[in-house]
């Protein structure tokens, strides 16, 4: 240790003994005991020395070492006891050290902290007391002035820290119920704000705040009584008095945003307010006869109702469009308007929760209207049933009872549509048949094939005039070959085929193209070795095959030639069993209504014409169950062959036979005619 290092040093000549070691022990106890409050350095050193290192004590003086070893224990304590801010402790320090060093300063000092710390925690339990009656002000004032005397007093301090805390957490809830309020939730900011308020100074600003609340949230509950009022009573309020309601929630809204009578207010008077639009938007409808958008309407306001606040005006729009509708249902059922007058009284028995005398009218009435449509639909099929057994005149009375039964019912307006179908096509047959007693065949069997499809109770006088017409023209020439699933195909019979222009009206295929009126020539010859051999031969105009121009050309099987600038053909032979060839016309040109024409080999079953379900016949037939041929005789006559035979005309036959002009032969699964053409056509 430096002190006695030091005296050591003063002493060499008696270091290393025993004496002087006693003797410099001796001096430190009494320089200890003489010491008092030791603040010099070396002092402190010294305490220190006998503190942590205690020397052994002197055997004359053994008490008094005692004593001052506890002191300087005591004095080591007391610097860090006087910083840790209990007085009480400090005293007792100084209270033992007084007794030790017999020092009467310690123990004033002492009596004086004594005195200080019991005023300190008397004003402290003072503040307490505040802090508990809400007076925050006065505590912290209390406890300031604790510190102020006495900077290091734990229990002040700790006091005053949590009356601020305290004061920053309610300013933190006083700020959540002020932002409420800039957010108009004045409900939730005044509940906020009551449960900051207690009975302390401080609570007075969350009181005056919570006052200011209450104070809006009366105003927009008055402002809600006084809307209130001014709907109550009033059984036929305008759009505009519904509207300016309305805008006034919508501005008591902006006041007040969480009252829980607003949004139900507000939601009713809306839902009056679109009530009241549709109402009026379905009387303009009723207006016009739009029966079935006010029905619709009607439906709808009954619906809304349970969310109207009262119904009585809307219940009074409704009604105002039911007694409409019953006026507009008697006028629809005396004129036999049934679908009209049913949508009426749809409409009425859907207001009966709110008109229930007018649901029991509604009943009645379209017990009514079912009787009536039940009598038409009888009529109607009297009628239908007169038309089958071909009585034009009695299915015309069933139809005009029917239509005064029902006049805008479907089966009364399909039956009239079908009636005039059949005036129309009667005056057109008589037309037809005045041209054929006349002699013009060619127009009246135009006028025939543009006739609709045939109704059932003129099928069988139309058949038989197509049949007279067709054998008044006979199969004599070329005819017209129909197909149902096959399509059309014009046959021409002979050995020379000239082909030219529709207009010119010579050639035997005309066609309505810009080439000759006779432009080239088709010339079909057989030989012994080389069977049948068709050449095309130039004669008004100019041919070209395959890109040259020739003026006779034998005929190939897949060769194109062109006449003119435009026309192109191609010839075939599409059945290798037969020597009748096809020709298909190409870009758009047709030849009565088709582009393929056959070129039938005459007189001979090897010429015959192949229909079936095959590859190697004329004409495919997909759903065809077996072959069928047609071919002319040696006398001219067409005849049908077929090995499981079929019908003409409803008429069987077996194998073979012949076949008459606009004859209807059923046959291998396949239906066709044949009808006789002439040029020009």
């Amino acid at each position: 240790m430096p002190w006695l290092q030091r005296r050591l040093q003063q002493l060499p000549e008696l270091a290393t003994t025993g004496a002087a070691v006693a003797a410099l022990r001796a001096g430190a106890g009494a320089a200890l005991l003489e010491m008092g409050t030791a603040e010099g350095s070396q002092d402190l050193e010294l305490l220190q020395a006998c503190a942590v290192c205690p020397l052994p004590a002197p055997a004359n003086a053994p008490a008094e070492w005692e004593r001052a070893q506890s002191a300087a224990q005591l004095l080591l304590r007391l610097p860090t006891t006087r910083t840790s801010g209990r007085p009480a402790a400090v005293a007792g320090i100084l209270r033992q050290l007084a007794e030790l060093l017999d020092r009467r300063d310690f123990l004033a000092e002492a009596k004086v902290l004594l005195q200080e710390a019991e005023t300190a925690n008397e004003r402290v339990q003072r503040a307490r007391k505040h802090a508990a009656a809400g007076e925050f002000d006065a505590a912290r004032t209390l406890l300031a002035g604790v510190l102020e005397d006495m900077p290091m007093h734990d229990e002040a301090r700790q006091e005053r820290d949590a009356i601020d805390r305290s004061t920053r957490e309610r300013e933190q809830r006083l700020q959540v119920a002020r932002d409420a309020a800039r957010e108009c939730r004045l409900g939730h900011a005044y509940a906020l704000a009551l449960a900051e308020v207690h009975a302390g100074t401080d609570g007075a600003m969350a009181s005056m705040f919570a006052q200011e609340m209450r104070a809006r949230i009366d105003l927009v509950s008055r402002g809600l009584d006084e809307v209130r009022a001014a709907l109550h009573g009033r059984t036929s309020g305008g759009l505009g008095g519904l509207r300016h309601c309305l805008s006034r929630l919508d501005e008591l809204a902006k006041v007040q945003s969480d009252h829980e009578d607003l949004p139900t207010l507000r939601l009713a008077i809306a839902s009056e307010v679109e009530g009241t639009e549709q109402a009026e938007a379905a009387a303009r409808a009723l207006d016009v006869g739009n029966v079935a958008s006010v029905v619709v309407a009607i439906q709808q306001l009954v619906a809304r109702r349970p969310s109207l606040l009262v119904s009585d005006r809307l219940d009074a729009r409704i009604l105002n469009l039911v007694d409409r509708l019953q006026q507009a249902a008697d006028r629809a059922l005396l004129g036999g308007r049934l679908t009209e007058a049913e949508a009426c009284l749809r409409g009425i028995a859907a207001a009966a929760s709110v008109h229930p005398a007018g649901g029991d009218s509604a009943d009645r009435l379209l017990a009514s209207c079912r009787e009536r449509r039940l009598r038409a639909e009888q009529l109607t099929a009297e009628a239908e049933a007169l038309l089958a057994q071909r009585d034009l005149r009695g299915a015309e009375s069933r139809c005009e009872a029917a239509r005064q039964m029902w006049v805008d019912g479907t089966c009364v307006t399909k039956l009239e549509t079908a009636l005039a179908g059949l005036r129309q096509q009667e005056a057109a047959l008589a037309h037809v048949d005045a041209l054929t007693r006349g002699g013009d065949l060619s127009t009246a069997h135009a006028a025939l094939d543009a006739m609709p499809p045939t109704p059932p109770m003129l099928r069988t006088r139309i058949y038989d005039m197509k049949r007279s017409l067709a054998q008044a023209q006979g199969l004599e020439g070329s005819f017209l070959l129909r197909v149902d699933e096959g399509g059309e195909f014009v046959v021409l019979r002979g050995e020379s085929i000239t082909i030219g222009n529709l207009r010119d009206g010579t050639s035997d295929l005309p066609i309505l193209a810009a080439i000759a009126g006779k432009h080239a020539r088709i010339q079909r010859s057989m030989s012994f070795h080389g069977g049948m051999q068709d050449t095309l031969s130039a004669e008004s105009g100019e041919v070209r095959v395959r890109g040259g121009r020739v003026t006779t050309h034998a005929l190939r099987p897949g060769d194109k030639f062109q006449l003119g600038a435009a026309l192109q053909c191609s010839y075939q032979l599409p059945c290798k069993r037969s020597l009748t060839a096809m020709l298909q016309v190409h870009g758009g040109f047709q030849v009565a209504g088709t582009d393929r024409v056959l070129l039938l080999k005459d007189r001979g079953r090897d010429g015959r014409i192949c229909l079936g379900a095959s590859q190697d016949v004329h004409i495919r037939v997909a759903s065809a169950t077996a072959e069928v041929e047609l071919f002319g005789t040696k006398v001219g006559q067409i005849r049908v062959r077929c090995v499981s035979g079929g019908e003409i005309d409803g008429v069987p036959f077996r194998d073979e036979h012949p076949v008459d002009a606009g004859a209807t032969v059923r046959a291998g699964g396949m239906s066709f005619v044949l009808l006789p053409w002439a040029r020009g056509r």
